[in-house]
């Protein structure tokens, strides 16, 4: 059903109606309305909707309408998109948790507001933001609140949790021809990307430094799993890429958090009938379609629901390439792992003073506690020393006192009247004393009424004084509140529709005498009660709020707003959060807050609960709200107009609490003969009369009759209690509804109301255990005749009377509807006043005044009306004379149908035997000479009992109190006893299973084997220790998660450390750190050893000392190293020809990975003056050396080369003439070194210049 929020307005002709919400994205209720229902005028932008939804009652609120031909088009969000209206402070965290953020954020609203915020995501994030839209901060883009902690968006009304797993593992399995009526699977390269060039510009740090612009191209790990290349550009902006190698690296992040390189995979399913178990957002389900070979558990991201069918259309699953996939690679907190390697240095120092301190209080609390223990015990034994005493000394003083003699004056009179049927002087006898002792009581009453009267004139002036005193109160300003106690009514209050209601009372509260305003769920979200509008507010001034609550200890939160109003509508303009704190679950309390009206003149209080927080009834109870003009605190008052009703009930409670015989003084003044003692009196003078006679010539025919059959009983005293008679038969509708007494008739034959009312008996829909009346009504609005008649009185049932004519008649039940405000009008019998009640959709009790006609015409029957088109459930019905209604009781025919009595007497033997309708005993009463048989399937003893002996034989005692006692056998499911000693103790294993102490001390324990749900202790020690699941310091043990039938050792976050056995199919792990956020694969930043020894280490690895690798090291990536004492850094070369690289003899050696090896001298030639020493002018001819090298044209075949040379020298030449420049390579072949060659080539210039000088001069 969808409802307007304010006023709780049902819009039943609402149609094409379906709420969406998918995955931390749209969250929209869509329906149509037609403009034939006036309610459409009501549905404007801005309105507040409240909606059936999957997960209970949702709020919406509408943004946008389309007007079409005869209908509108109605578009409604969840209440959280309102968060668009708000704007957050700047906020910096660094490194915090999802609660820390959500905390921070919430804080960061800049003004008041209806959301609560929730995290239990304990990863570490930085985030930074300035001052923007709250939307944009929580959930716009990676940048923001979920793009950086992601998890599941769980909204409920204003509530907003962001959870690590918004959902469970759920048994529904959704499958073809089962409850999948239509399926679709799509996958998409829409948005594939393989290869991506990143660019980033990097501005200069100096004051003209240049800009730097970087672009690196980074492959994805998957580009190979596609037949094609999906390219794109992006432009990076991000403060932490500086370089190349970091803009490469952020290249690689990409493609982890964006999940880019992964094709789109969505699935959505129509679904029909029911899922074998309730389904919600998140949940996990199983998904089976054989034609597709699909068989897989996914998690539900979207669904479709009808809120007006109340029922799941479709659901939908899949991969959303949102800002959510950067939850996936998570670093762990460096400050984290530093405390923990504090931690772990200081571990067994602090053990062992743990463990000493816990030996010492353990040695002085076992001394106490002996001690205890030992005057406990023999104080215990000293008490049932002088219980028993007690016992024993009570059960003497009872059986001396007990007063046999009334019955044996019984039995006396029962003999002589049976011996005497024709003799009646002892029972004539017996008729006049009981009248004079019915006289002497008379005069004995009235002696008493007129020593009481005395009192009379105190009690009416302490009443008028009370209220004079009342009509003084200085009300002071009024209470704005109409009905702010339940007891007052619940006019113009309203709230979540069936979590709020007034007739719940507390012992809490004036010892549950009166009810309270209840607001009780036992869902996490969100309900509450609210006001309507109230006009009085003066504009900027002071009011205070005022009221009386308390709650159950399992409610998650409370809190009180105001809403302020202004005179064009219903919809608050301002939110004031006046009171946010939790209740006491022990006592009701008194809370007075105040708030400023400001530019307002109307409000509306709202009062919320959050949920339970264990999914058991969370309830919240408020009474005596009390808002008026002023800050000083005062006692509850009611409003104005709950004021002289209040005042009223106060006087009448004062009248009858100040001294409640003053009521009993003035109805024995005014003759009514109905008090106790007077009417047991005279009933009792009564029916002697009717069942002795009034003569002495009517016993002997009376006891005769009394002594013959019980009809005569039957009789009187049907006619003694016919006060309080149910005259409506049939009422626990055990019987069909056409048998006799259950006469009814449905009337809705006229052409118009034709087939509005249906029916039956409902067996399934029980309240307090007994069958429910159903009536379904299917009402269109035309009332004529439409009516459920049920025959009651007597002219219809045993031909008498009709008993209610022209009388005053209580029409009393119980009862509830499918509909709230269900109009439900009931009248006894044909033309006469129908009166009305409001039904509910909880059960609550109603009672209505009817009055019967004296019209001959009118018929003898309750009549039913249901005005609303609803299912109707009625329970204890109960038509009753008179004006005020008595506690449920059947009607005498339905207990009297079923059995028949019959009284036998015997000689030496008297019997009572109660026969059902076959013929069989349904219970007796057997005496004989010496015992008596009583019979039947329940006996009550009332009253005090004593029994000399008592053998139970197959017995069950509800409460049974022994002095002593000795038993052969004592069979029980609880024993509670202060002492118990016993020689001998048998204890089988079952009565050791349900053996519970909540303290049990001994300083030796030893069993053979023993289990024990939960051990507490300082020091285990044990040759052996076996455990299935379990928890020791901060590790836990059990099975795997993914593999039951893998074992494990883990931390309290299983993906954050743990061991296991190796087994299963998980990659059969051995070791893991910080394995990731799901077991299907490791995480970014992985650490794990598998069984067959191998490690994976996918985060960095940090070496000291000199790390050891025998064997091969194998690099898929660069080599580089950093010092940071030097500030150098680069990468280590690498070939894919040479294995080996080292110098010798002035020589680097180059060794091929296949065998042999390249060189090149080392390049250590110098020329600097400052290292010769005896420099002189060279005297050697340069001319005749290098005459003597002579040039050649050769072919050179060499190192698996061949080169033509047009010139050269021979190193054999250079050998015998510049020795100096001559080197033989490692492989024996010859060279020359053109270094030591140069001087030559200069002294040989020099020499031909002078030569040419000289020529030139002689010349």
């Amino acid at each position: 059903m969808i409802y307007l929020t304010n006023g709780n307005t049902p819009l039943n002709a609402a149609y094409a109606d379906e709420i969406v919400q998918e995955e931390n994205s749209t969250y929209q209720l869509a329906f149509r309305f037609p403009t034939s229902d006036s309610l459409w005028e009501q549905l404007k932008e801005e309105t507040f909707l409240t909606a059936d939804d999957l997960h209970g009652e949702q709020d919406f609120v509408i943004f946008e309408v389309e007007k079409k031909n005869g209908y509108i088009q109605v578009y409604a969000n969840q209440v959280f998109t309102l968060l668009n209206n708000y704007v957050v402070n700047p906020i910096s965290l660094d490194r915090q948790t999802g609660s820390t953020a959500l905390s921070r954020f919430a804080g960061s609203i800049t003004r008041n507001n209806p959301f609560s915020f929730f995290s239990d995501i304990e990863d570490r994030h930085t985030f930074n933001i300035g001052s923007k839209n709250a939307m944009e901060a929580f959930a716009k883009d990676k940048h923001s609140i979920i793009g950086q902690w992601g998890g599941d968006l769980v909204r409920h009304g204003y509530q907003v949790r962001l959870l690590k797993n918004g959902g469970s593992e759920n048994e529904s399995l959704f499958m073809y021809k089962k409850n999948i009526s239509s399926y679709q699977h799509k996958t998409s390269t829409k948005s594939l990307r393989t290869r991506i060039t990143f660019k980033t510009t990097v501005k200069g740090e100096g004051e003209k430094a240049p800009d730097r612009k970087f672009s690196v191209v980074v492959d994805s790990p998957l580009i190979n799993k596609y037949s094609q290349i999906y390219e794109d550009v992006i432009e990076v902006n991000d403060e932490d890429v500086k370089d190349e190698a970091s803009l490469r690296k952020y290249g690689e992040q990409y493609f982890k958090t964006s999940l880019c390189d992964m094709m789109e995979d969505s699935l959505e399913l129509e679904v029909v009938g029911q899922s074998d178990v309730p389904v919600q957002m998140y949940d996990i389900v199983s998904l089976f379609y054989e034609i597709y070979n699909l068989d897989v558990r996914k998690k539900i991201t979207k669904y479709t629901y009808s809120p007006m069918g109340k029922k799941l259309k479709t659901i939908g699953f899949g991969q959303f390439q949102s800002g959510l996939a950067n939850a996936i690679g998570n670093a762990v907190s460096d400050a984290v792992k530093g405390e923990a390697q504090q931690l772990q240095s200081d571990f067994e120092r602090q053990l062992a003073r743990e463990l000493k301190n816990a030996d010492l209080t353990f040695d002085r609390q076992k001394e106490k506690l002996v001690n205890q223990f030992t005057d406990g015990l023999n104080a215990a034994k000293a008490k049932v020393e002088e219980v028993k005493r007690e016992l024993s000394d009570t059960i003497d003083q009872r059986f001396s006192s007990f007063n046999n003699g009334p019955l044996q004056e019984a039995k006396r009179r029962a003999d002589e009247a049976l011996r005497n049927v024709g003799a009646s002087s002892l029972l004539a006898q017996e008729a006049k004393q009981i009248s004079e002792r019915a006289r002497a009581d008379i005069a004995v009453l009235r002696q008493n009424i007129s020593n009481d009267y005395v009192a009379k004139s105190q009690h009416v002036e302490d009443v008028r004084g009370l209220t004079r005193r009342f009509e003084e109160i200085n009300l002071g300003s009024p209470n704005l509140i109409i009905n702010g106690a339940a007891e007052l009514g619940d006019k113009n209050w309203g709230g979540t529709n069936g979590k709020w209601f007034t007739n719940r009372t507390h012992g809490f509260y004036k010892n549950s005498s009166v009810p309270l305003f209840t607001i009780d769920t036992k869902e996490a979200g969100l309900c509450y009660i609210q006001t309507g509008r109230y006009n009085q507010l003066k504009k900027n001034t002071d009011y205070t709020l005022s009221f009386t609550g308390f709650m159950s200890g399992n409610v998650s939160g409370f809190r009180v707003m105001v809403g302020l109003l202004s005179n064009k509508d219903n919809v608050w303009k301002k939110t004031l959060g006046v009171f946010n704190q939790r209740l006491s679950p022990k006592q009701a309390e008194r809370f007075t807050v105040q708030f400023n009206s400001g530019d307002y003149d109307g409000f509306s209080l709202r009062f919320d609960n959050f949920g339970s927080i264990d999914g058991q009834s969370a309830t919240v109870w408020i009474t005596e709200i009390d808002v008026y003009e002023g800050t000083l605190k005062r006692a509850y008052q009611p409003a104005p107009e709950n004021n002289q009703n209040y005042a009223d009930a106060k006087i009448s409670e004062y009248k009858t609490t100040v001294d409640g015989r003053f009521a009993n003084i003035a109805s024995q003044i005014a003759g009514k003969a109905n008090q106790t003692d007077f009417q047991r009196v005279q009933e009792t003078s009564k029916l002697y009369e009717r069942i002795i006679g009034r003569s002495e010539s009517d016993i002997a025919d009376k006891v005769a009759r009394m002594a013959l059959t019980n009809q005569l009983f039957q009789v009187e005293v049907a006619k003694a209690s016919a006060g309080g008679r149910n005259l409506f038969l049939n009422s626990l509708f055990k019987r069909d509804l056409h048998q006799r007494y259950s006469t009814y008739y449905v009337d809705d034959s006229v052409e118009q109301t034709q087939g509005q009312l249906a029916l039956s008996i409902d067996t399934n829909t029980k309240f307090r255990g007994a069958n429910t009346l159903k009536i379904v009504s299917t009402f269109n609005g035309k009332p004529n005749n439409q009516k459920v008649a049920f025959r009651t009185g007597g002219d219809m049932r045993l031909n008498t009377v009709d008993e209610m004519r022209n009388k005053s008649v209580r029409f009393s039940f119980w009862a509830k509807s499918t509909v709230n405000n269900t109009n439900f009008q009931a009248r006894a019998g044909y033309r006469n006043t129908v009166e009305g009640v409001t039904l509910t959709t909880d059960w609550k009790f109603y009672d209505i005044q009817l009055t019967k006609s004296e019209n001959s015409n009118a018929s003898n029957e309750v009549i039913m009306h249901v005005f609303t088109a609803a299912t109707v459930w009625i329970a204890f019905p109960k038509v009753e004379i008179g004006t005020v209604s008595t506690d449920f009781s059947e009607a005498p025919e339905d207990t009297d149908e079923a059995i028949r009595s019959v009284q036998s007497q015997l000689a030496g033997s008297w019997a009572v035997q109660n026969l059902t309708s076959a013929g069989s005993i349904a219970s007796q009463i057997n005496a004989t000479n010496n015992q008596i048989l009583i019979e039947a399937e329940k006996i009550r003893l009332k009253g005090k009992t004593l029994l000399d002996e008592l053998t139970a034989i197959d017995g069950y005692f509800k409460r049974l109190f022994v002095g002593e006692g000795n038993f052969a056998k004592l069979n029980a499911e609880i024993i509670g006893s202060r002492t118990i000693t016993a020689d001998k103790l048998i204890m089988d294993q079952a009565m050791a299973k349900m053996f519970v102490s909540s303290d049990i001390f001994t300083d030796t324990l030893a069993a053979k084997e023993a289990f024990i749900n939960k051990l507490r202790s300082v020091v285990v020690s044990a040759t052996l220790l076996e455990g299935f699941k379990g928890r020791i310091g901060g590790f836990q043990i059990g099975t795997h998660d993914k593999d039951p039938s893998t074992y494990w050792l883990t931390g309290q976050n299983q993906f954050y450390v743990g061991m296991s056995n190796g087994a299963g199919n998980w990659g059969k792990t051995a070791l893991w750190v910080n394995w990731g956020t799901t077991w299907d694969a490791p995480g970014n930043y992985a650490w794990f050893v598998k069984e067959s020894g191998e490690m994976f280490c996918y985060n960095r690895a940090y070496f000291w000392n000199t790390p050891v690798i025998n064997g091969d090291l194998r690099v898929t990536g660069d080599i580089y190293y950093n010092n940071e004492n030097s500030g150098k850094s680069g990468y280590w070369i690498y070939s894919p020809q040479y294995k080996q690289i080292f110098s010798d003899n002035g020589y680097m050696y180059f060794v091929w990975s296949g065998g042999g090896s390249n060189w090149i001298p080392m390049n250590k030639e110098i020329s600097d003056r400052r290292y010769k020493h005896n420099i002189e002018a060279s005297t050697v001819s340069g001319i005749d050396v290098i005459e003597q090298l002579k040039t050649y044209s050769y072919r050179k075949e060499y190192d698996d080369k061949i080169e033509d040379i047009s010139c050269g020298i021979m190193a054999q030449d250079v050998q015998k003439y510049v020795p100096e420049a001559f080197y033989e390579n490692p492989d024996g072949a010859y060279s020359y070194r053109t270094f030591e060659l140069v001087p030559y080539l200069i002294k040989a210039i020099q020499e031909l210049n002078q030569k040419i000088e000289k020529l030139e001069k002689t010349a």
